[in-house]
């Protein structure tokens, strides 16, 4: 399922100090600075590269954000119910879980995803399914394939010190638009 229309609503933002997938639903919402999530242990200058096993500078994978429909599809699957409760927002480590863009497959790199028309966030990669989700269960790396549905990775463009507040609006600015600086894709009220 590709990406149902082009705005959505921020249903979960989460972060977590502690090592682990895991992440807290913070009802009164996160600030996002220039490494990521305030009180995130993501949020830090360098990130270590489970690709080439060395720190690199944290440009590019600052928020994480998990579709909910996801969610809703994981937790209707019966034989993963049966061996586990509900999965939460948050559960799968991502720092914003968003409602109504779909399953977030088929969003390009580059598209830029504009919350509440003042932070920008540009789409850098999907993400995959890793050996961490086997903390949650077995199954779930599978049931997400790879095919982005595991969620997508995002720099932080614009909007630096602003809150992402539960119930706010998500808007795709697809990568063809991205002639327009980011600091102008942020919408005036």
């Amino acid at each position: 399922m590709k990406y149902l229309q082009t705005q959505g609503t921020v249903v979960a933002t989460c972060r977590s100090m502690e090592p682990g997938l895991c992440k807290t639903s913070i009802d009164s919402g996160v600030v996002v600075d220039q490494y990521g999530i305030e009180f995130d242990r993501h949020n830090r200058p360098e990130r270590l590269s489970h690709r080439t096993g060395q720190m690199k500078p944290n440009i590019d994978r600052q928020v994480s954000i998990f579709a909910h429909e996801v969610y809703d599809e994981l937790n209707e699957n019966t034989v993963l119910m049966r061996e586990m409760k509900q999965l939460m927002p948050g559960r799968l480590g991502e720092n914003l879980t968003v409602r109504g863009l779909g399953d977030l497959t088929g969003i390009e790199k580059g598209t830029r995803l504009v919350i509440q028309q003042e932070i920008v966030l540009v789409v850098v990669e999907p993400m995959e399914p890793c050996a961490n989700l086997r903390e949650v269960h077995p199954m779930i790396a599978k049931l997400l394939g790879k095919n982005g549905r595991r969620g997508l990775y995002c720099r932080i463009a614009a909007g630096h010190g602003k809150r992402i507040h539960v119930g706010g609006t998500i808007a795709l600015l697809p990568a063809s638009d991205a002639v327009i600086p980011d600091e102008e894709v942020v919408l005036q009220e």
